[in-house]
């Protein structure tokens, strides 16, 4: 998926409040408190969710020049999204993203879903995920509501098959392309695995291992690397009694910035996660 910053004209919306919460849909809107009377249609802080659309078009912006330099965060994508409004923001834009309302504390925690932007633990529930992928697929999993570039915790884009484990301090999942992501049901009762760094801080270049544990013996490991910039592999083989050591170059990955490691054991038969930060 790409993104891109597009230039729209000032849209006049009508601004709804329910039950203290702001409703709204397309437009551009000053950030800041609601009066009673919602003068001018402000956006209160917060973080919201859209119903989504296909072409949807959402900005955080400095204030409502309109320039392309004012833009903070933005995105293009179909489905629904969910964004985080700072109090700091100037303004906020929205274009065929349905309606946004303020992300409920709990929700349905679906484990089937397509394209667009889910609050984890509550569009969508924790996991992990299978999607058959395709020639535009790409997916995003983000610590927190911003859409910033540092809010990427991973990403890839894959023309085949996906499989992804949420992060644990992950609360966004974008994806667009993949088709219908779907929680892995490839796992067996009773299958265990269990993951740890030799080197959880090592430096920028050098060689690193993944000691894995599990019930699973003499079968394939696939372990992913999801560094910020790039994505990759390297495999092994558990042994009879179920562990495995899997050394590989890291390289010369970014700087503080922590690279989940997912280990996947006999094709989906057990799966775990772990990271590194290189210092």
């Amino acid at each position: 998926m790409s993104r891109r910053l597009l230039t729209i004209g000032i849209i006049v919306a009508t601004v709804v409040i329910l039950t203290g919460c702001n409703v709204f849909g397309d437009g551009t809107f000053p950030v800041g408190s609601v009066d009673s009377q919602n003068v001018g249609g402000v956006v209160t802080p917060g973080t919201y969710e859209s119903t989504g659309g296909q072409g949807c078009y959402w900005q955080r912006s400095t204030d409502l020049s309109g320039s392309e330099s004012s833009i903070i965060a933005n995105n293009f994508l179909n489905g629904p999204d969910v964004v985080t409004v700072a109090p700091t923001d100037g303004g906020f834009q929205s274009e065929g993203c349905g309606l946004w309302t303020v992300v409920p504390s709990s929700g349905p925690e679906a484990t089937t879903f397509g394209d667009g932007g889910y609050a984890i633990g509550i569009a969508i529930a924790p996991g992990t995920y299978e999607a058959p992928g395709g020639p535009d697929c790409y997916w995003e999993q983000d610590s927190d509501f911003l859409d910033s570039g540092n809010s990427i915790i991973s990403n890839n884009f894959g023309d085949g098959p996906q499989t992804v484990t949420l992060a644990s301090n992950a609360m966004r999942f974008l994806v667009q392309g993949c088709g219908t992501w779907t929680q892995g049901t490839t796992a067996q009762p009773g299958s265990t695995c269990t993951a740890t760094m030799s080197n959880s801080t090592p430096g920028d270049s050098g060689d690193d291992t993944v000691n894995v544990t599990s019930n699973v013996l003499d079968a394939p490991v696939l372990v992913t690397k999801y560094y910020k910039t790039t994505t990759t592999t390297d495999s092994g083989t558990t042994d009879g009694s179920g562990s495995a050591s899997i050394t590989f170059d890291i390289g010369h990955p970014t700087i503080d910035y922590t690279v989940q490691v997912d280990v996947d054991i006999n094709n989906g038969e057990a799966a775990c996660s772990t990271s590194f930060t290189p210092q």
